[in-house]
């Protein structure tokens, strides 16, 4: 079972205290069901069938999360504060969990720069394996040649 960071501040939020109980459980719902990536394909049967919120619909979904979820096609979220949440935004590709997510974002067209850990450039996930060989060659690790740039 994945384990899931959550914004332990949320109900200070006024966007999430504004939400009606069904939606703050719908909103809890994508969270906790979306892959490590933070992409969840939404069903509206399966979500109120397990949550008990009724009626539901992708409208209503789409409408009330406007401003926290992306939707990559009809039916498919990118929750970008999940990334926050779980890796601080800082994706490092030293991390094999980090180099799937930075996969997966990648493939679904996300944009992946505003979730790299600093100095990290996106050249290092697409190159990692050479990266290694050659920091192993000179003898160096991964954090001294970021700490180089």
């Amino acid at each position: 079972m994945p384990k899931r960071f959550f914004d332990s501040k949320k109900y200070e939020n006024a966007w999430f205290r504004n939400l009606s109980p069904q939606m703050k459980c719908v909103y809890d719902y994508c969270i906790c069901e979306c892959d490590h990536a933070g992409i969840l394909r939404l069903d509206p049967e399966a979500i109120e069938f397990k949550t008990g919120v009724k009626p539901l619909s992708l409208e209503i979904i789409a409408e009330t999360f406007k401003n926290k979820f992306i939707f990559i096609d009809e039916n498919k979220i990118f929750i970008p504060r999940f990334i926050y949440w779980q890796y601080k935004d800082e994706l490092t590709p030293a991390n094999s969990v980090h180099r799937s997510v930075y996969q997966i974002l990648k493939h679904e067209g996300i944009p992946v720069i505003n979730f790299l850990a600093k100095n990290v450039a996106q050249e290092d996930f697409e190159e990692w394996p050479n990266l290694c060989k050659s920091l192993r060659a000179e003898g160096k690790s991964y954090n001294d040649y970021i700490n180089e740039r």
